[in-house]
């Protein structure tokens, strides 16, 4: 996974192949607040696949062994109806949202497992998954972060400075 696009693809096959996930969107910190509104219009189907966009840190083991590290995120979102919902049906609830960011989470592994160029590098010991604050009002769900190290070594294209 060397850039954005194949990072946001591999995302964007899981949610088109889980067959809970009803919709997908890729998020940027800065539009937070756009996104929210979005979600309270309605313009996207639940459970919904956020992903958040990655940060990229530096591993280095030695002089010439210097890495990116990507730490990466995202959300399976839920509605539910805040004034209707019993608190055991919401227990349901959160645990259906739960069970699919855990189901991902898998498939993430199964594929580090195979080799899939895109979690090659998936540090398995990295994934956190935590219940979400509610958003809007009315919808919450799971977050799941993780780290994958790429294997690129990290080089200086001499061509480019003077």
């Amino acid at each position: 996974m060397n850039n954005l696009t194949k990072y946001e693809q591999y995302f964007q096959n899981i949610a088109n192949q889980y067959k809970k996930i009803e919709d997908f969107y890729h998020i940027d910190l800065f539009e937070f607040d756009n996104f929210k509104n979005s979600l309270r219009g309605g313009n996207f189907q639940t459970p919904l696949l956020i992903l958040e966009t990655y940060n990229i840190g530096t591993v280095g083991n030695g002089q010439y062994n210097i890495h990116d590290i990507i730490s990466g995120a995202l959300v399976i979102l839920g509605k539910f109806d805040i004034k209707q919902m019993k608190p055991e049906d919401k227990t349901i609830f959160l645990a259906e949202m739960e069970q699919i960011t855990k189901e991902i989470r898998n498939k993430m592994i199964i594929d580090k497992r195979k080799n899939c160029h895109q979690l090659k590098g998936l540090i398995i010991a990295s994934i956190n998954i935590a219940k979400t604050e509610t958003i809007a009002s009315n919808f919450q769900g799971y977050r799941m972060e993780f780290t994958i190290e790429l294997a690129n070594e990290i080089k200086l294209t001499t061509d480019d400075w003077s």
